[in-house]
C-alpha cells in the first residue's frame, strides 16, 4: 500500500500545483481584452469557415480541424475565412542493398491565411509543418500503404492542433491599439 502511495505522489503533487496556479486549457479559457472586457476563444474558433476539401489530404485535415474548433450548433454566419494548401514531400532515408528505400520521410507543409469574412482583411498568414517517417515493407506493399495512411491521419491531427493554436493566439490579440 505504501509503495502505491509513493508511486502516485509526484502525480498528486503536480495536480495540486496546477490547480493552485489557475491552469486552464488555451482553447477553453476566457482571454482578456481590455480593462473589464473578455471573450471566449473557443467561440471565435467556431466561427471559422473552412474551405471545401478537394483531395483526401484536405478532407483528413478539415476533419482534424473540425474536431478541434467545432462548437455546439452551427453558426448562422462565419466571422473568419481560412484558406490553406497542403504539400507533401516524400524522401527515402534507409537504403537497401538493391538500391530501394526501406524508410520514407514525409514533410507536410501547410501555408494558411486567416481573414476577416466581412472585410477580407488578412488577420494571420503563416504556415505549419511537420516531418514524419514510416517503414516501407518490401515484402508486403499493403503494409506500406496502411503505414502511409496511418502517418497521414496522425500528421493531420498534429498539424491541425498547431494551426488552431496559432489562430487562437491571433484571435485573442486585441484589435485596437493599446495606449
Amino acid at each position: 500500500m505504501l509503495h502505491l502511495l509513493k508511486s502516485r505522489a509526484p502525480l498528486f503533487f503536480l495536480a495540486l500545483l496546477l490547480s493552485g496556479c489557475g491552469f486552464e486549457p488555451l482553447m477553453h479559457q476566457t482571454a482578456p481584452m481590455e480593462a473589464g472586457e473578455s471573450f471566449d476563444v473557443s467561440n471565435l474558433l467556431g466561427h471559422v469557415k473552412l474551405p471545401t476539401p478537394l483531395t483526401r489530404s484536405q478532407q483528413l485535415f478539415n476533419n482534424a480541424l473540425l474536431n478541434q474548433i467545432s462548437t455546439p450548433g452551427r453558426p448562422s454566419s462565419y466571422q473568419y475565412n481560412l484558406r490553406y494548401e497542403i504539400s507533401e514531400s516524400i524522401s527515402g532515408l534507409g537504403l537497401l542493398t538493391d538500391g530501394t528505400s526501406s524508410l520514407s520521410e514525409i514533410t507536410y507543409t501547410i501555408p494558411f491565411t486567416l481573414s476577416d469574412a466581412q472585410t477580407g482583411k488578412t488577420l494571420l498568414q503563416d504556415q505549419v509543418s511537420l516531418k514524419m517517417s514510416y517503414t516501407i515493407s518490401t515484402g508486403n506493399p499493403y503494409a506500406t500503404i496502411v503505414g502511409k495512411e496511418g502517418i497521414d491521419a496522425k500528421a493531420f491531427v498534429l498539424l491541425a492542433r498547431s494551426l488552431v493554436i496559432k489562430m487562437a493566439v491571433a484571435l485573442s490579440i486585441p484589435k485596437t491599439p493599446l495606449s
